[in-house]
């Protein structure tokens, strides 16, 4: 598979990624498989009716003809009308869904360590800062410990 980052992060350019500079190994949901395994249909049909135009540079996401999609038509085609579908009005980056994800999956109890290594990083460092966003994480902290200093049953 190819990848524009990190192998290529910043750059444009595409790069293959070696399993020791993406990371790239990652365990999946049954739905994201799934999903995935649907899109890799849909692409085959593109293939098959684009003919000889079909530019094969494997990707997981192209455009109908197989070239790299442009993140200028990612976002006006895709990202920003789906936003309003779902009535999202306020303006949102396509990279704070990263950051969303970060907070989500630590409001629901996945522990630094894990969501440091969803998001690709090889220490909790950068991902501290999505925990300290988390109000309720402090919250029920603050309730463990009281469980733990002063019995089960206090809440």
């Amino acid at each position: 598979m190819r990848s524009t980052t990190p192998c290529g992060a910043g750059s444009g350019k595409l790069s293959r990624c070696s399993a020791r500079r993406c990371r790239a190994r990652r365990t999946a949901s049954s739905r994201w498989i799934s999903n995935r395994r649907a899109h890799k249909v849909r692409q085959t049909e593109e293939r098959l009716r684009a003919g000889t135009t079909w530019h094969d540079h494997k990707l997981v996401f192209a455009t109908e003809i197989g070239t790299p999609v442009s993140a200028t038509n990612l976002l006006k085609r895709s990202f920003k009308p789906t936003l309003v579908k779902a009535g999202i009005a306020r303006p949102v980056r396509f990279h704070d869904l990263r950051h969303s994800s970060a907070t989500l999956l630590l409001t629901m109890g996945q522990p630094l360590t894990v969501v440091a290594a969803i998001l690709g990083y090889s220490t909790t460092r950068v991902t501290e800062r999505y925990a300290a966003v988390v109000p309720e994480l402090f919250q029920e902290a603050a309730a463990a410990m009281d469980r733990a200093l002063l019995g089960h049953g206090v809440q």
